[in-house]
């Protein structure tokens, strides 16, 4: 998921408008018209259109312009990288800090482009210059955060986010992360209540739902995990990961009374519908139809789920499709609840800081019009 999540701030920010002034000295008119336009096109989100315009700029501008060529390469990057062309973001971050190596955005997204191609000790080199440069900017704290995450490194990743999280309390995304590297630990309980933190500072996103139905699954209460999966669902009805999540935990719950054979038929058909070559999926709908007492049809879904899965996985898929065969669901195995952390007292809420939420630092500062 976190992957995942990466360029999809990189949009946010592009199309939030993150584009300020810079002084410019001895620029020529026309370079300087011809990035205010590119801008415009970056953050409208035309990144193609932004590219090209970029293209410009670079072929009219001299190299006694520094300030100018250095943006426009950021841009060029940042417009790349968002179009998942990661190697020629690489290469125009590369140019940009050549040119201005004390621009720690240019770092930060470099290192993103890095971690989309699972360069992580790239990526960490990139970081941990960006936090040299600006100690106190609270994004390169928790990009190397998730770094340390993708490099298994939860100690060191955890000793990161927390101070990201001390420098923005109230960046969302920050205690989504946190929650992510504790889950990485198996400190579940701990987990939730970052995940809880990320769901009351940003409401309008599922990814704290997801991840604390998950928890709330893994420690074995169903109950709470279904809710929290349901309510994500009404944020975000076409996410393919919380449409297995709940499907499987409406279909497999440990407790009868918390497991729902319609619904979960329902919620995993639309996962099908989206996911036609998983066999997650329609592992996923078999166990639903299973539950549903709609055997002939599972036994057909458990197929397609063993036509596609890797060698792996089979036999656990085996071992359900033979529990069709024989007219019987397929639900997950009892163990005791993981004990959860007493409820916090009552406290006000930090202040919502949008500004932290920006995971791939921003594009490079670039002329805007002057106010009429």
């Amino acid at each position: 998921m976190i992957r995942r999540l990466l360029p999809r701030f990189s949009r946010s920010l592009a199309a939030a408008g993150w584009v300020a002034a810079i002084l410019l000295g001895g620029c020529g008119e026309k370079a300087v018209d011809e990035q205010i336009r590119a801008n415009e096109l970056l953050v409208q989100g035309n990144f193609s259109a932004a590219i090209q315009a970029y293209n410009e700029v670079i072929a009219m501008t001299s190299a006694n312009e520094p300030e100018i060529l250095a943006g426009a390469y950021h841009n060029r990057g940042f417009s790349f990288y968002n179009q998942r062309q990661y190697q020629k973001a690489i290469d125009d971050y590369d140019m940009s800090i050549s040119i201005d190596d004390r621009n720690t955005d240019s770092y930060i997204n470099r290192a993103n482009a890095y971690v989309a191609l699972a360069m992580n000790d790239e990526a960490l080199a990139d970081v941990s210059k960006a936090i040299e440069l600006s100690p106190e900017y609270p994004v390169g704290h928790s990009n190397r955060a998730m770094v340390y995450y993708f490099l298994d490194r939860t100690t060191e990743a955890l000793v990161d986010i927390d101070k990201a999280v001390e420098l923005a309390p109230g960046s969302a995304l920050f205690h989504f992360y946190r929650g992510e590297i504790h889950v990485k630990a198996k400190e579940y309980a701990i987990a939730i209540a970052d995940y809880t933190s990320a769901c009351e500072l940003n409401a309008d996103v599922p990814h704290g739902l997801i991840g604390r139905g998950n928890c709330y699954a893994a420690m074995g209460y169903f109950d709470k995990a279904i809710v929290d999966f349901e309510l994500a669902l009404v944020i975000a009805p076409g996410n393919a990961e919380l449409l297995q999540a709940c499907a499987w935990a409406l279909a497999t719950a440990t407790q009868p009374g918390f497991r729902n054979g319609r619904r979960a038929v329902t919620v995993a058909t639309k996962l099908c519908e989206l996911r036609k070559k998983s066999w997650q999926a329609f592992d996923t709908l078999a166990a639903a139809q299973a539950e549903a007492g709609q055997f002939d049809k599972a036994s057909e879904a458990v197929a397609k789920a063993l036509e596609l899965a890797p060698a792996a996985e089979r036999p656990a898929v085996e071992s359900r499709a033979a529990a069709y065969a024989a007219m019987k669901p397929y639900h997950q195995p009892a163990t005791a609840k993981i004990p959860l952390l007493p409820e916090p007292p009552a406290a006000d809420k930090p202040t919502v800081d949008d500004s932290g939420d920006a995971t791939a630092g921003s594009p490079k500062k670039a002329p805007e019009k002057p106010a009429p």
